[in-house]
């Protein structure tokens, strides 16, 4: 790994794929745009070049200020976040105008003179990031049309707010789309999708969740339409609206009492692992019963005095030895510790004083390296396993990233490293190459 370049530039090789789209961006008034709006464009460097900013200076958004006053407390407090922040957005080699909307009832439409002047610029794609309802006129010039993102499924939750009915039903997840907008409610074909976990007892964290999941999925969609890979929508979910100031209340009191018992959880309840080791594979197969059989052969591990437990097992090179991350009793932070394989005995300690876990081994020239996770205090580094202490090499290239969980292998003169980073690390998995 010394000599890696760090991992391969994505936009290089979209570039290599297709030719950049010509697009268009709409925006609310004062070409504002949103931390996470801006993070999803700058992801699809490699495959659009942005020619026209298109800001609607006359979008209405009705308020029933009485109505709804409880959730636009809660609106505040939890969707007015990193992930929301607006900033200006005039990219210096594209054309900026400001416009008036056409409306219908509750619909807005492009005037013609916009419509013009996206036929006269040969726009690809038209990524919506402001406005409400938007008629789509048939024919439109862009020939990919125009892509918007929805928070929620479709087929479970239309309307709106983002994130706040999946909470209150505890879904599990809140789905992401990218649609190509049709004139059905959030009815539009399936260009990309995805789902964000779901935390039941905080709504911030939850929509700081999905908005960060949502940055990478504009270029997965952009790169779908362009070979034609999207999927019609049923759109049969409910057609949800801002709830009243009692859904609201009840939504608080919700909240409320899961963090009381997060809380109590916490308090009151410890997890404890171990692990067995099997002289063959642990696991075999009943065709009569159709089910899977787990071996009674295998041997736990005595946990050490010292230890809670002992989690994510690795064997040694050799296979004389066992790495695992042991639970400091005192502490309560990880340790990586070498087991001796046959007894499951401890031998010695490898790395502790802070958190560690995670400790896969690799050879490289013959020579014994631990890839652990140590995100929680340092960028990824290589561990050199030795008698009578370690040394360190940070990764070249992964100076600015804390892994979680790495795990490395090499194939045809490649290194891969699979891992989530510790900011993101329940949704999103990425492929390091060097």
């Amino acid at each position: 790994m010394k000599n890696s370049n760090a991992h391969v530039s994505e936009a290089v090789r979209d570039s290599d794929c297709f030719p950049k789209l010509r697009a268009a961006v709409i925006l609310g008034d004062s070409f504002k745009i949103k931390a996470w709006q801006l993070a999803a464009l700058r992801e699809c460097t490699g495959l659009l070049d942005v020619e026209l900013v298109l800001s609607c200076r006359n979008t209405k958004i009705k308020r029933r200020l009485f109505r709804n006053l409880l959730y636009f407390l809660i609106n505040y407090i939890c969707l007015k976040n990193n992930q929301t922040k607006k900033m200006t957005y005039r990219p210096q080699d594209a054309e900026v105008i400001s416009f008036d909307s056409v409306y219908n009832r509750n619909w807005q439409s492009l005037p013609t003179e916009i419509l013009q002047k996206i036929e006269s610029k040969n726009i690809d794609v038209i990524i919506k990031f402001g406005m409400n309802l938007l008629v789509i006129p048939e024919p439109l010039s862009a020939k990919f049309g125009v892509l918007s993102f929805h928070h929620g499924d479709p087929q479970k939750y239309r309307g709106r707010p983002a994130g706040f009915y999946e909470i209150l039903h505890n879904a599990g997840s809140v789905g992401i789309t990218v649609q190509k907008l049709s004139n059905k409610l959030d009815g539009g074909a399936i260009c990309a999708s995805a789902a964000s976990k779901l935390y039941p007892w905080s709504y911030k964290k939850t929509a700081r969740n999905f908005y960060r999941n949502s940055e990478p999925l504009l270029k997965k969609a952009i790169h779908n339409v362009i070979v034609g890979n999207i999927q019609p929508n049923r759109a049969e979910g409910k057609n949800y609206t801002l709830p009243g100031n009692l859904k609201a209340l009840y939504f608080i009191l919700l909240l409320l009492k899961r963090n009381v018992q997060r809380l109590r959880y916490g308090f009151f309840y410890e997890k404890k692992w171990n692990i067995l080791v099997y002289k063959t594979s642990p696991l075999d197969f009943d065709s009569k019963q159709d089910k899977v059989m787990i071996s009674a052969d295998g041997k736990m591990a005595a946990v050490s005095p010292e230890y809670t437990f002992y989690a994510d097992p690795f064997f040694s090179t050799s296979g004389e030895e066992l790495y695992v991350e042991a639970l400091n009793e005192k502490n309560g932070l990880g340790e990586i510790v070498a087991l001796e394989t046959k007894s499951t005995i401890l031998k010695r300690v490898i790395l502790k004083k802070n958190h560690c876990s995670y400790p896969q081994p690799i050879l490289i020239d013959n020579k014994e390296y631990l890839l652990p996770e140590i995100s929680s205090f340092s960028c990824q580094n290589l561990v050199l396993v030795k008698n009578g202490g370690n040394q360190l090499f940070p990764l070249k290239g992964l100076e600015k990233h804390r892994l979680v969980d790495a795990t490395y292998f090499f194939h045809n003169n490649t290194h891969f490293i699979f891992a989530s980073e510790a900011d993101r690390s329940s949704d999103n998995l990425k492929l390091f190459t060097a």
